[in-house]
């Protein structure tokens, strides 16, 4: 049983320090980075449209048991004619989500698209099946045609 625990302990510090490491790399501001990765496993997550706004949430292994997810805003063009690119956020730190929970049927809490004020994008992911759904919903809103958190 100890060795079961220290296994358990030695993978959850490993994915504490991918997740430092690729924060430091992404200079900390939540932008996606095109870091290369022997993994390139990727799965949509979900998808929304509503309000003249499109988000696209996708997750990537970025380890044997780690993932970075990000979202994809795009939104109307001011002629209504076509969409531009608001920008791609990463959702938590990257590397800090956990692959198997994510690649899975449960792995989305909530997602939604908000009129209210700005164009606001909510977003809640499952930590573990054992611990269940994050208590923090992330936000994210356009703004001056610019995905920004918040």
């Amino acid at each position: 049983m100890h060795a079961m625990i220290t296994r358990v302990a030695v993978a959850l510090a490993g994915v504490g320090l991918v997740a430092a490491s690729a924060t430091s790399a992404a200079g900390g501001d939540g932008r996606s980075t095109d870091a290369e990765s022997p993994h390139t496993e990727m799965v949509r997550l979900a998808t929304s449209q509503a309000y003249g706004t499109k988000a696209v949430l996708t997750a990537k292994r970025t380890g044997d048991i780690s993932a970075t997810v990000r979202l994809r805003v795009r939104i109307r063009d001011a002629d209504g004619d076509g969409w531009q690119n608001a920008g791609t956020r990463v959702v938590g730190s990257p590397g800090g989500w956990f692959w198997h929970v994510l690649s899975g049927p449960d792995a989305v809490c909530g997602f939604k698209i908000s009129d209210i004020g700005q164009r606001r994008i909510w977003v809640r992911l499952m930590i573990s099946a054992s611990i269940g759904c994050d208590d923090q919903r992330r936000a994210f809103h356009v703004e001056d045609g610019e995905l920004v958190r918040g």
